[in-house]
């Protein structure tokens, strides 16, 4: 039963690859890159609240893995805008190296969450990712633009900010509410 939900996923993520490789028009995979971004983030976001809650564990694992199958599908438009416009992320920088890096960093955490997202590690792990998309709503800039991506197109951004900003204070208070009943001698719960 749980390899069906596997193979759908590759299968899913694999004819998406093979649709995008299809364009050659950047103004066909943008937004794919951009609505696939939204839906990652509003599926981790619902994740990563869930994974503060002792209760909920089908509810968890479905988001972290929805989470997981459409950043996948970010990548791979992602991916395939890089082929066609030729222009990969800027890595000669030191800001523009640690962005790539933590952006990778946080993706492979998030994408972690199909096949770990039950672990106990993988509760703590998930704040990188939250770090990590609030850095890049916050406080990167878009694309050539000088101001951050929040002040540059404030109705894009900041009902983002905000509700990554909402869901860090419920997942905190759940967390400091769990570590609080936990006995010293037992191990965090998920």
């Amino acid at each position: 039963m749980n390899q069906r939900w596997n193979v759908l996923a590759l299968g899913g993520l694999s004819l998406a690859a093979l649709a995008l490789q299809t364009t050659a028009d950047p103004n066909t995979v943008r937004p794919v890159v951009v609505w696939a971004a939204r839906l990652a983030l509003l599926l981790f976001v619902t994740g990563f609240v869930l994974l503060g809650q002792g209760a909920g564990t089908l509810a968890r694992k479905i988001a972290c893995r929805a989470a997981a199958l459409a950043l996948g599908l970010h990548l791979l438009a992602l991916l395939r805008m890089v082929q066609i416009t030729g222009k990969a992320p800027q890595v000669a920088t030191v800001p523009g190296a640690l962005t790539v890096l933590g952006g990778a960093a946080a993706a492979a955490i998030v994408l972690a969450g199909w096949p770990y997202g039950d672990r106990r590690w993988y509760r703590w792990a998930v704040y990188w990712s939250w770090g990590y998309f609030l850095f890049t709503y916050f406080l990167l800039a878009r694309h050539s633009a000088e101001a951050t991506r929040v002040l540059a197109v404030p109705l894009s951004y900041l009902p983002s900010v905000v509700l990554l900003l909402l869901a860090l204070g419920w997942r905190v208070y759940a967390d400091i509410k769990a570590v609080a009943r936990r006995r010293p001698s037992e191990p965090l719960q998920m």
